[in-house]
């Protein structure tokens, strides 16, 4: 028999007090990161590359998230049929899950970008992104539309269309008369792409774009089907009239299938868990007819795709044909006077296809070329108006005549750079960048001016529309000629140093404020005291800074001392400052800003650096601020133990609320006394990602047993490591309530739960964020006493 003891199962977003501080905490990590080092090709590449240039056809995949897209289809397009494929995201996957981190919201909307790029970078695939903000899960696509806003997602999604005139578009979602039970961000791809279908090539919908785009309608529409959509609906996939391709091809010039790199480009979604096995052999993909003029038996047929659909190009497709047949990958330069003279030609030609082409032609000059052109920073950051050092190369490693004419960085400077590249010989300058002192900070765009809750991101700049990422801090374009032929080659400027263990490495260059203040804990609580001394870090991003730091606080509230001054000779040095703070009578939640004031004037901007090996190091300037909490919190006890999980901030949340909290963990977890701590807390998703957690379950139950609590919080079904946790059966199911304001009915008002130490009220779930509650337990025995209970409108 169980003793005065709890098993308490929260598979909603945590009551009360912890959910409520968990949605206010910042999100740093500060592990070591590769960057993107610059591309190098060998003779498989070219080749493919080759393939591609002579290649005239397009494809758009449209779908909801980061992770929707099909990687095996869009690695089969753009490698085997040597397509141009893009792949757009309506969000960036903020709502999302993150099995590696802390991050959550636009945090993890911003690694899950990366991830997106870092998988086109493998697939071929090119990247565009719409600006609505993936809330969280969505019953039904008009709730969807409802707080995206319809009109402004077909904005960016038709733009997007006729900016790479796709002759196919295709969706992952089926079309809404299937009843198909999903996402609504889903339902709502698949609609939107019905209707931009049409709408693209209207000369009189958002006739704005025209000036830069011109309007274009797509071949055909079709929907990316599966078995996988018919595995509950006690049916199959009826593959009648179907377009079947086999995305499991083999590609001898890199030895890989198909399948193979789409596993690598899938497995990039690291935030969500989706490493993908990779597979070999016949692998079906099924295109089902939605919208336009039906295929019968292939996806691209009746479609042009030589250069006869481009006016007087007939010569370009011959030379494009030759360097083909001619390609030796001992000599690679041999076939440039064939590829010289077909940009030449291209040069003269303004059409989409041409432009696009041409652009693509300059890949495979300086990959023939072995060209190798950088410009690197001597230190990762700056700040406006600063100088910074630059090391710039240039290297042929070809037989061509190569000259380097000019090197213009994008703030404009243009610095003496001319020299000629003779066959392997490294040309290096060194050169000093004044930087503007209006040069923006590096922020991601879409951040700039958003606020907390949205359903569509602000657009800054008309030129940023659909674009993955804002434009680099500054750019280096090197003007070189190659055999009398004069190209240029645009590329970031980016911080690079040797790693004594990992060898050569980059992050991006970043510009920076001249100091960031940041709080020493992101939400503080006042819990009967008067007063609270609070700490706070102001750091310098350049030498010799000096000024004042201070804080704004809610009206009524007051501080010790008024300010602090501060002088920090080196840049990176950084100073802790205490204030003790006294507050108001009231109970609430406030906002604390702190500031740092110098000569240049105001600085209330924090740092967030975010640094994983599958993508670059990522640095973010959001504004500073301190949630502070007022309140009157009872404890039953100090002690608890804590099992911590993946992306879980809810022990320092706990700390705050005054407990003091152990963690438990594989290694102590044998030999520490469990009888001594009031509660024992297993954290978010622990039960997917600690493989020696489903062990130990018979040492927590004889805690149980002793009359000890223990609270399992929120686990997913996807990678469940058991499925027996607690003292009684139950299964998790994979039930939702998305509705954020449901309200949690109370089965028995007198339940201890609700009224010890502190009354849990309506009150306290006020202010959540995404959903009320998802994975619910499904079935349970009949020992547990269930006590809330939660639905969505118009469902049980």
């Amino acid at each position: 028999m169980l003793k005065k003891s709890i098993f308490l199962l929260l598979l909603f977003h945590i009551t009360g007090l912890i959910s409520h501080f968990s949605s206010l905490t910042s999100n740093i990590s500060l592990l070591k990161s590769l960057s993107a080092q610059p591309r190098t090709y060998h003779a498989g590449d070219i080749l493919q590359l080759l393939k591609k240039v002579n290649t005239l056809g397009s494809a758009l995949y449209i779908a909801a998230h980061p992770d929707d897209e099909n990687t095996r289809l869009i690695t089969y397009l753009a490698q085997k049929e040597n397509l141009n494929v893009a792949y757009i995201s309506l969000t960036r996957g903020d709502g999302g899950q993150n099995l590696i981190g802390t991050e959550q919201g636009a945090l993890l909307g911003l690694i899950r970008t990366h991830e997106l790029l870092a998988a086109r970078r493998i697939d071929g695939g090119e990247q565009y992104f719409s600006r609505v903000n993936d809330f969280g899960y969505s019953k039904t696509y008009e709730e969807t539309l409802r707080i995206w806003d319809e009109q402004e997602t077909l904005r960016d999604l038709v733009y997007v269309i006729r900016k790479t005139r796709p002759d196919v578009l295709i969706t992952r979602f089926p079309p809404l008369h299937y009843n198909y039970p999903t996402h609504g961000h889903h339902e709502a791809s698949a609609y939107l792409a019905e209707i931009a279908f049409d709408m693209a090539a209207d000369k009189n919908a958002f006739p704005e774009q025209l000036s830069v785009v011109d309007v274009w309608q797509a071949k055909r529409l079709y929907w990316n089907t599966s078995p996988w959509f018919y595995r509950n609906t006690g049916t199959v996939l009826d593959t009648t009239d179907k377009i079947i391709i086999d995305v499991g091809a083999f590609l001898p010039e890199i030895g890989r299938s198909c399948s193979e790199i789409a596993a690598d480009s899938r497995s990039q979604h690291s935030s969500q868990g989706f490493g993908a096995a990779k597979t070999r052999g016949e692998e079906k993909e099924y295109l089902e007819y939605v919208k336009g003029v039906p295929a019968k038996k292939h996806l691209f047929e009746d479609i042009e795709k030589s250069w006869k659909r481009v006016s007087g190009a007939s010569k370009v497709e011959k030379l494009l044909s030759k360097a083909e047949q001619q390609f030796n990958p001992r000599k690679p330069d041999n076939i440039l006077p064939l590829l010289l003279e077909t940009y030449q030609l291209l040069e003269k030609q303004h059409d989409f296809w041409s432009v696009k082409k041409r652009d693509e032609l300059k890949t495979i000059i300086y990959a023939v070329c072995g060209l190798f052109l950088e410009s690197a920073a001597a230190d990762f950051s700056a700040t406006p108006g600063s100088e910074i050092k630059l090391n710039t190369v240039a290297l042929n490693r070809s037989s061509a005549k190569v000259q380097l004419l000019s090197v213009e960085y994008s703030t404009g400077m243009k610095p003496d750079a001319t020299a000629s590249l003779p066959f392997n010989q490294l040309q290096t300058f060194e050169h000093i960048l004044n930087l503007p002192e209006n040069i923006p900070y590096s922020q991601p765009y879409w951040l700039r001016d958003a606020p907390e809750r949205i359903g569509i991101f602000p657009l800054p700049d008309e030129s940023l529309r659909a674009l993955p990422l804002e434009p680099p801090a500054v750019d280096a374009c090197f003007k070189i000629s190659v055999n009398g032929v004069t190209l240029e080659y645009c590329q970031p400027v980016e911080y690079k140093w040797t790693d004594r263990a990992k060898g050569e490495l980059y992050r991006p260059f970043i510009i920076t404020p001249e100091v960031t203040v940041q709080p020493k804990q992101a939400v503080v609580i006042f819990q009967g005291e008067k007063s609270r001394q609070l700490s706070f870090t102001v750091k310098a991003w350049k030498d010799n800074v000096e000024g004042t730091f201070g804080l704004q606080l809610p009206p009524g509230w007051k501080m010790q001392p008024e300010t602090h001054p501060f002088s920090m000779a080196k840049k990176g040095e950084e100073q802790l400052f205490a204030f003790t703070v006294s507050h108001s009578d009231a109970n609430g939640e406030f906002e604390i800003i702190p500031y740092a004031k110098t000569n240049a004037g105001l600085f209330d901007k924090g740092f967030v650096e975010i640094a994983y090996s599958h993508i670059p190091t990522l640095s973010l300037f959001p504004d500073a601020k301190c949630k502070a909490l007022k309140m009157d919190l009872k404890k039953d006890g100090n002690t608890i133990a804590y099992i911590s999980g993946a992306g879980d901030d809810v022990a320092e949340n706990l700390r705050q609320a005054g407990y003091e909290v152990f963690m438990l963990n594989k290694e102590n977890f044998a030999e520490t006394d469990l009888s001594k701590f009031k509660a024992i807390l297993i954290g978010i998703r622990a039960y997917n990602t600690e493989q020696w957690l489903p062990h130990q379950k018979a040492k927590l139950m004889a805690y149980i047993e002793q009359g000890g609590n223990v609270i399992v919080q929120y686990q997913t079904t996807a990678g469940l490591l058991t499925d027996d946790i607690g003292p009684y059966p139950f299964k998790i199911g994979r039930g939702r309530v998305t509705v954020e304001e449901a309200p949690m009915t109370k089965l028995d008002q007198q339940h201890r739960l609700f009224n010890h130490p502190n009354k849990i009220t309506q009150a306290d779930f006020e202010g959540w964020i995404q959903e009320r509650g998802l994975y619910f337990a499904s079935e349970w025995d009949a020992q547990y006493t269930t006590v809330f209970a939660s639905n969505d409108p118009g469902e049980e």
